[in-house]
């Protein structure tokens, strides 16, 4: 379950346990996770730059920092921001310009795991990160001009394929390593299970299947490619679309064509992008398949339109961890670092070839979640299901679905209505039963909070501390005391003068109307 915990300085104990009002957490693959969290008066005060400990649905943990704090003093609402502890990079500076030799290499290249060594030694202020598994040994021309340690860790990733971050923030100094992505499909996601909404974008935008590799001085690859300054792929599928890829700190004309080549195996392909939402069931059911884990690949069929996605996950979303950590938005992509990124920020040019295109496929199914999945056969296949908020037990009969929780309260649900009930020792001692027709109310008492509307309203007995009405008309009325401004106790009907009389503790006293 989601839940949030302050952090006592750097000594990674727990100084308070955080109850939010709200939560919010978005993991990223590429790029820094965060999480938005709202709390009010009854949490201590929180500083700009404390770390907290953020515990997310999907049963990973990060240690954040506090980003910024804003607070509305009319409500006592505090909206705190936090982003992942990778974050701190961004503090230091690598001051003036790093080649591969002051990064641990020779002149021309370094190794991965040396430049990685080295930048994480010029943190500030004490070592916060250091270096942990490097599962890569590619060698590099990399180089840096006063970028920030964050900067200089992401740009070691751009050469490198099918990587991503792994954080291990159980003790300090924390580690950071730099592995393999699994190309396994560990889960699938179906639009009559467990989806909701998806959208599927394909685009040739970000697309080059002809590069013109560029290095330090315009050093081209002329020399070890037959001639020929430039690389292609997939030109007879797609059509010649051409861009110009800088990077000055390479010296070297076959290290610029294996950097160019690997470059266009991930670009010369159409990218794929799905954005969904929908409901993480695994907690419900114990499948592996319906566990949606940040980095894994997940398979989406289409039938009806004869396709099966299978994309990685690079973005989950959870707009409320708190209450609902099962509804998630999921974004799946072919995983690269982005050609903007790589290519466009490196002086990248366009020519010719095809158009690029951008086809967009909505996909919405209507349908009733509730009595979906709990009708089908993989719950009916479970005799207790475990959720958040306990356990119950779910059976269906001629139709309806019954859910009986363990803490005393049971639910009907079909289409004609739900009935939920709470029960002590066999006895229903409140329920709400929900038709087409009314809504019914029982308890042995009732409160209603805040102000209330009745277009019509019956009641056999009624307290009222506060009545204020229009026309009241009753057949009698028992009051304690009876405070009145203005009374018409007679009515004159032309010249004929109608007696009325006031009864107070068994006395009666007539009233004459006069004529005036």
């Amino acid at each position: 379950m989601a839940r949030v915990e302050l952090l006592s300085g750097q000594t990674m104990m727990v100084a308070a346990v955080i109850f939010p009002r709200a939560l919010s957490i978005n993991l990223r693959l590429e790029g820094l996770s965060s999480a938005t969290v709202t709390v009010d008066e009854t949490v201590p005060d929180i500083a700009c730059g404390a770390w907290v400990r953020v515990w997310c649905p999907d049963g990973s943990a990060m240690v954040c920092y506090v980003k910024s704090i804003q607070s509305d003093y009319r409500t006592g609402l505090r909206v705190i921001q936090l982003e992942h502890g990778f974050g701190l990079l961004q503090n230091a500076i690598l001051y003036g310009e790093w080649r591969p030799a002051n990064l641990g290499g020779t002149t021309q290249t370094v190794g991965i795991a040396t430049a990685m060594a080295t930048i994480l030694s010029q943190q500030q202020g004490g070592i916060i990160w250091q270096p942990g598994t490097c599962e890569f040994s590619v060698a590099e021309g990399w180089s840096f001009t006063n970028a920030t340690l964050y900067q200089a860790m992401e740009a070691l990733t751009e050469s490198v394929e099918d990587c991503r971050w792994s954080f291990d923030q159980s003790s300090l100094p924390w580690k950071v390593s730099l592995v393999h992505q699994t190309n396994d499909v560990s889960a699938e996601m179906r639009m009559s299970r467990n989806i909701d909404s998806l959208k599927m974008t394909v685009s040739t935008t970000d697309m080059a299947t002809r590069v013109y590799p560029v290095g330090l001085k315009n050093l081209s690859i002329a020399s070890v490619n037959g001639g020929s300054v430039y690389l292609q792929k997939n030109v007879a599928q797609y059509g010649v679309i051409s861009k110009t890829v800088t990077d000055n700190s390479i010296r070297d004309a076959g290290l610029l064509k294996a950097w160019a080549a690997k470059l266009l195996d991930t670009y010369a392909r159409p990218v794929v992008n799905v954005q969904l939402t929908g409901l993480d069931l695994s907690k419900a059911t114990g499948e592996s398949l319906d566990k949606l884990v940040l980095g894994r690949r997940c398979r989406i069929p289409l039938p009806r339109y004869g396709i099966t996605v299978t994309e990685r996950i690079t973005e989950l979303s959870y707009k409320d961890a708190l209450l609902h950590p099962e509804q998630v938005s999921v974004t799946m992509a072919t995983v690269r670092k982005t050609i903007q990124h790589v290519v466009a920020s490196k002086a990248s040019g366009s020519g010719g070839g095809k158009a690029t295109t951008s086809s967009q496929c909505e996909l919405k199914e209507q349908a009733d979640k509730v009595e979906e999945v709990l009708t089908s056969k993989l719950w009916q296949d479970k005799d207790t299901i475990g959720i958040v908020g306990g356990a119950f037990t779910a059976v269906t009969e001629n139709g309806k679905t019954t859910l009986t929780l363990k803490q005393g309260a049971r639910m009907y649900v079909n289409r004609d209505g739900a009935v939920v009930e709470v029960v002590d020792e066999g006895n229903v001692v409140s329920s709400i039963n929900a038709t087409k027709e009314e809504v019914k109310i029982q308890a042995k008492h009732i409160n209603l909070s805040g102000y209330v509307t009745a277009t019509q309203l019956e009641a056999q007995k009624a307290r009222f501390d506060n009545l204020v009405t229009g026309i009241t008309q009753a057949k009698s009325i028992a009051v304690q005391r009876l405070t009145v401004e203005q009374a018409t106790i007679a009515r004159l009907e032309g010249k004929q003068i109608y007696w009325r009389s006031i009864t107070v503790n068994g006395n009666t006293f007539n009233v004459l109307a006069e004529r005036t």
